[in-house]
C-alpha cells in the first residue's frame, strides 16, 4: 500500500514542515512508500483525492482539521481508504476513536501501522459528511465566524463568543416540516442537528450516544424559544445533557427530510451554505477508515 498524505498548509501554519519531516522520516524507517502533497485552495484536497482508485492500492490521510477531512471524505473513489491526522482547532471526528490528539508524529506512526475499520457517513443532498449537518443558529455562527475571520486576527474561541451571543440574542427561527423512515411533522426550530458523530463546533455534543457505526443519524431537534431560556439549555446542548427538557425532540433515523418555509443557513463538517430542503441519508459502514494500531474501536 501506499500512503498518500495531503497536509493543509493553512490548517497547520508554522507546524506544517515539520509534520512533513516527520512523515518523511516515518515512513523511511518504516520502509513505506508514500508522497506528500499540500493543498493551496479551497477544494484542494477533494481534487487530489479524486486521482486515486482503488486499483491504485493507496490510504489518502487528511493531515489538518475537520475541513480538510471533509475535502477528502468528498473526494474518495469508491472503496479507496482514508485517514484522519488531527492538525487541525478542533478535531472533532477523530474524537469518536477515543484517543488524544496532542502526539501528531504518535499518531502517524499508529496509523501508518494501523488497521482499518468500516464506519457509516452521511449524504446531505449530494456532498458527504462524517461528523454532521446541521441547521439553523449554529450554522448562522459558524458562518460569522467564518467571515469574521477574514478581516481580523483574533483568536477563533473568541470569535465564537462573540458571534454565538449576538446569534442567541437574535435567534430567527425557522418553520420545517420534517420527514423520517417512519413519521411526518411540523416544527418551529432555532436549530437542528443532524449527528452521525458526536461531536462539532470543538466538542459540542448534543447527542452524546451518536454512533459511527450504528446505520442511524442521531438527530437533536431545538425548538423556539426566549432568549434567557436558550442562555440556560447552552451548556446542557453543549454536554448533550438534553434529554428529558420540553424545548428539546431527540430521534434516530437512516434518512431525515427538511424542508424549511425560506432559505436557512447550514454547515456539514464546517462547509457553509445556504438552503431550504436538505434530504440527508446515511450510509452504513461505507467508509473504510485507517485508524492507529492502539485504537480499541473496531
Amino acid at each position: 500500500m501506499k500512503h498518500i498524505f495531503i497536509v493543509n498548509p493553512y490548517t497547520c501554519k508554522d507546524k506544517t514542515n515539520g509534520y512533513i519531516e516527520t512523515i518523511e522520516n516515518l515512513c523511511h524507517d518504516l520502509g513505506e512508500s508514500y508522497d506528500v502533497y499540500q493543498t493551496e485552495y479551497i477544494g484542494h484536497a477533494e481534487d487530489i483525492t479524486k486521482r486515486f482508485t482503488k486499483e491504485d492500492d493507496v490510504c489518502i490521510y487528511s493531515v489538518g482539521g475537520d475541513g480538510t477531512a471533509y475535502e477528502v471524505a468528498n473526494g474518495l473513489q469508491k472503496d479507496v481508504p482514508m485517514a484522519i491526522i488531527p492538525a487541525g482547532t478542533s478535531n472533532d471526528f477523530f474524537r469518536m476513536l477515543g484517543l488524544s490528539a496532542d502526539n501528531i508524529p504518535h499518531i502517524l506512526k499508529e496509523t501508518i501501522i494501523g488497521k482499518e475499520i468500516l464506519i457509516d457517513y452521511g449524504k446531505c443532498n449530494d456532498k458527504i459528511f462524517l461528523n454532521t449537518t446541521t441547521m439553523g443558529l449554529d450554522a448562522r455562527v459558524n458562518h460569522m465566524v467564518c467571515e469574521m475571520l477574514k478581516k481580523t486576527f483574533l483568536p477563533k474561541f473568541m470569535l465564537y463568543g462573540v458571534a454565538a451571543v449576538t446569534n442567541i440574542f437574535n435567534p430567527q427561527p425557522f418553520n420545517a416540516t420534517i420527514t423520517t423512515n417512519n413519521s411526518s411533522f411540523n416544527v418551529k426550530s432555532i436549530l437542528i442537528a443532524v449527528m452521525n458523530g458526536r461531536y462539532y463546533g470543538n466538542g459540542f455534543s448534543p447527542t452524546r450516544y451518536a454512533d459511527i457505526q450504528d446505520g442511524e443519524f442521531d438527530i437533536c431537534i431545538v425548538h423556539n424559544t426566549s432568549t434567557p431560556r436558550m442562555l440556560h439549555l447552552l451548556p446542557k446542548y453543549f454536554k448533550g445533557k438534553t434529554e428529558n427538557i420540553k424545548e428539546v425532540t431527540h430521534l434516530k433515523a437512516s434518512k431525515i427530510t427538511i424542508k424549511a418555509n425560506h432559505p436557512v443557513h447550514i454547515q456539514s463538517d464546517g462547509e457553509n451554505y445556504m438552503q431550504h430542503e436538505l434530504c440527508i441519508e446515511i450510509v452504513n459502514k461505507g467508509l473504510h477508515l485507517r485508524i492507529p494500531h492502539s485504537a480499541t474501536i473496531e
